[in-house]
This record gives structure tokens, sequence and C-alpha cells, in this order.
């Protein structure tokens, strides 16, 4: 029997020839046995991501991995499914994102069988991933791979945009070789916002070990999805409650009942070289003797000569706490200047309000150098000193936040710092959206106009 090339949606692929009956003889009388109903006949075979599948309509959904196109098949008790090994598998071991192997009848519309691609590699639970700015390729473990043009990116069953991809959320990539066709979304984010903040402003909030950041006004977090005990620090004192962060959700921490407490713990540095210096909060210590410091979050920085400094958040929680810290040697061709030497905390912020089209959210980036000054952000300026813009068009009416901090109301416009950034968006009685962005160094400016938000229920 010829093969059969299928011309259709799916790309041009040759199906196997259908079982033909076999002819056994028992005896002196030719009996025929038919071949088993779910190879009796497929006419076309695809390689595809699955996409979605519905056990109530027994039908499954599929992206064809050469042209993109995708395509719906119904599926029955005769239907065959295996892993990689052959081992059999129900629809509901199917992950969303899965590339396999299938075969089905184009006419009817039924799928035959459905195979775990032998070739494809899984790589599952991922938190330590960063997207190019380009947007095509992804290092993993530091490994560059590249993401296919018909990239299919699935969370709770349906297709979203890389841009919806946030850098807390944990991943499932498959793909082959060293090239990425699907991702999927194990687990997402939501959002944290404070309340009734005003004695912990300039201090410090952690959402369990998931996030420390320093606490600015009316600041909004993306927290991964989960259960978390979250403290808030300051001058004033610390406070400490559970909270649970649902994904696509806000919740809000009502932090001005705490019953605040000032209480101190007492720190023992074991540092290596001796002769390295350390400073917490700016301020130099001696760590002959034990340092007694605050419960919250302190800015740690190390330096000696000859070594790598070191900087570091310090969470002080405990009555009594030692920590011991070797540097690491400093490179042959390192050329460390101890009085200029730039070791920031890498937090930005902007701040800024206002209203209406054409709004600018003033306001300096704020670092930590060695010295603990503040220092601007890297801001993309002509060779005259023209200031270059991100501007966010839509949603109207939305509060525009940048990884984290308010800059205004959209239309609102800020300052263009190359780098991946996080855009929230949010307003009352809608769903908030985040989006990351990858802004170049090019000397232009930049235009966003991002879906309108939904309306809660």
């Amino acid at each position: 029997m010829a093969g059969v090339l299928l011309f259709t949606g799916c790309a041009f692929r040759e199906a196997g020839k259908p079982d033909t009956p076999t002819n056994v003889t028992v005896g002196n009388q030719e009996q025929v046995t038919a071949a088993p109903p779910q190879t009796a006949g497929y006419d076309s075979v695809d390689t595809a991501i699955v996409i979605r599948y519905d056990t109530e309509e027994k039908t499954i959904s599929l992206r064809n991995l050469e042209t993109g196109r995708q395509y719906t098949l119904a599926y029955d008790g005769t239907t065959r499914l295996s892993d990689k090994n052959g081992q059999v598998l129900t629809m509901a071991q199917i992950k969303a994102g899965e590339l396999v192997d299938v075969t089905f009848r184009y006419r009817s519309k039924t799928l035959v069988s459905l195979v775990q691609s032998p070739d494809a590699f899984v790589k599952e639970g991922l938190t330590d991933y960063a997207l190019s700015e380009s947007g095509r390729s992804m290092t993993i473990n530091g490994v560059q791979y590249r993401l296919a043009d018909d990239l299919a990116i699935l969370s709770d069953g349906e297709l979203i945009e890389l841009m919806d991809l946030n850098s807390v959320d944990a991943l499932t990539l498959r793909g082959f070789d060293y090239e990425i066709h699907s991702i999927s979304v194990d687990r997402g984010h939501g959002y944290l916002r404070l309340k009734n903040d005003e004695s912990f402003i300039g201090g410090w909030i952690e959402v369990g070990s998931a996030v420390i950041a320093p606490i600015t006004e009316n600041m909004l977090l993306t927290v991964p999805e989960g259960s978390y005990e979250v403290s808030v620090s300051s001058e004033a004192g610390r406070g400490t409650l559970s909270v649970a962060v649902y994904k696509n959700q806000e919740q809000t921490l009502d932090v001005g009942d705490f019953a605040v407490e000032i209480k101190e713990g007492k720190v023992y540095f074991d540092v290596m070289p001796v002769s390295a210096t350390v400073y917490v909060d700016s301020e130099k210590v001696d760590i002959s003797g034990p340092v007694t410091l605050t419960y919250g979050v302190h800015f740690l920085m190390i330096r000696a000569d000859g070594y790598e400094t070191m900087v570091k958040y310090l969470s002080v929680g405990q009555e009594t706490a030692s920590l011991a810290i070797t540097l690491e040697k400093a490179a042959a061709d390192s050329d460390e200047d101890d009085d200029d030497q730039d070791s920031g905390d890498g937090n930005g912020t902007n701040s800024g309000d206002g209203t209406g089209s054409g709004n600018e959210a003033n306001g300096s980036g704020t670092g930590t150098d060695q010295g603990g000054q503040a220092s601007e952000p890297e801001v993309v300026t002509a060779d005259d000193g023209t200031v270059f813009y991100v501007l966010v068009t839509a949603p109207e009416q939305a509060e525009v936040y940048v990884d984290g901090i308010y800059v205004g109301i959209a239309p609102i416009r800020f300052k263009k710092v190359p780098g991946s950034h996080e855009i929230t968006l949010r307003r009352i009685g809608y769903q908030t959206r985040a989006y990351t962005i990858q802004l170049d160094d090019e000397k232009k400016d930049v235009t966003y106009s991002f879906s309108e938000l939904l309306a809660t229920e």
C-alpha cells in the first residue's frame, strides 16, 4: 500500500501504513484476524504541542510544531496513549505543553495514538532563568537556548504572551536540542500591597525568603503564589503577619495595627581575611565582639584589599546569631578603587505622580555605592544630554508601577533604563496585570500600549 501525503492545516507529513488483516492457518481452515481498532487506519502523523484537552468532551487541542497551526481531535477508549518508554498513560497524565508524536484520521478528526516525543527534553520547576533583551533566547544555568518561532506559552490551560511571564514564576520548559518549543507556568505570581505603612517607609519588607525589598510609598510587590510570613521593619520596630498570595490576585496587608516592638539581636562575625572591613547600613562596625543590630533587614558590605567586595542583605530575627564569611580573591586583572568602586544594592526606585497625558515620573533611581550615597541608574541619553523615555499609553487611568515602584497614572512616561523591567498595571475594580519588558540602549523613545484590564467579578 502506498504511503499517503496529507495536505491540510498540519505540516506535510508522510503517514504510516494502516494495519492490514493477518491471515492465519489453523488446521485445514484459513482464518482472518482483524487488526486492532486503535491502529486499524490513520492517514496523518504529526509532532505537536499539547495545548489543552477536555476529558468531558473527549477532545484534545494540538499545535503543529512546524507551521504553528492549531487543530482539535476527538479521542475515545481505543486511542493509544503512552509515554516515551511505551508505558500506557491516561489522558489525565498528559500535561499542557507536552511535545508529542500523534497519529490520527484526518477526515473524522479522530486521534489514533499519542506518544510523548522520545527526543524532547523536559526541564521542570525552573526559577533560575533569564530572557535575552531581544526576547529570542533564554539562559538556564549558563546555557543559552533559542526560543522557537512556534513557541507556545501556557498558564492554566490558556495561551499567554512572553511578556506575561515574570521572573518569580516557576516554569517547565520543553524542546529539542537547544531550542525551546513550549513553556508552562507551574507556579505563577500575585501581588502584595501595604496599607497604613507610613511608619515603615524607608524600611524593609521580607516576604518569606522569596522577596526582600525596601519599602517605598504606595509600592506594589510581585510575589510568587503561596503562603508566607511577611515581616516589615524600620527604625520604628518590626512586625510579622501570615499572608496567602494567590495567582493573579492582589492582597493588601494592613500594617497599621502591627504590634510593633523594637528588638535587638547580637551578631557574631567570623570573616576571612581578618583584615576585612565590615559595614552595616553604610556604617563601619567593630567585629572583634558581637555587633548589636535591631531586628529586620540591614545592608551588609565587606571589603578587603586584593579580594572581591561582598554586598548582601542581612536579616536579623533572633537574639544571637553567627555569620561566617570568606571573601573570594580578586581577579589578577581587577583594578579596584576602594574609594570609587560602585557596588550598589541593585534596587532602583522611581517616584512621581500626575494624571493625564504626558505625565512624567520624575525622581531618581536609588542604589547604594560603597560610601552609602545614592547613585543614579544608567538612563539612556543622547550626546547632548537629552533623556529618552518609555511611554505607557494604555490602558488609560491605570496605575503604573515600574519594578514595584509607583510612577503615575497612564498615559505616563518614565526614563529609559536598559535591562529587564516589570511593568505592573492596577486599577480599582479591575484585575492587576504585570508584564516583563526588555529595554535596549538604543537612543530613542519607546511606547507600550497594553491590553485593557479585565473587570473583577
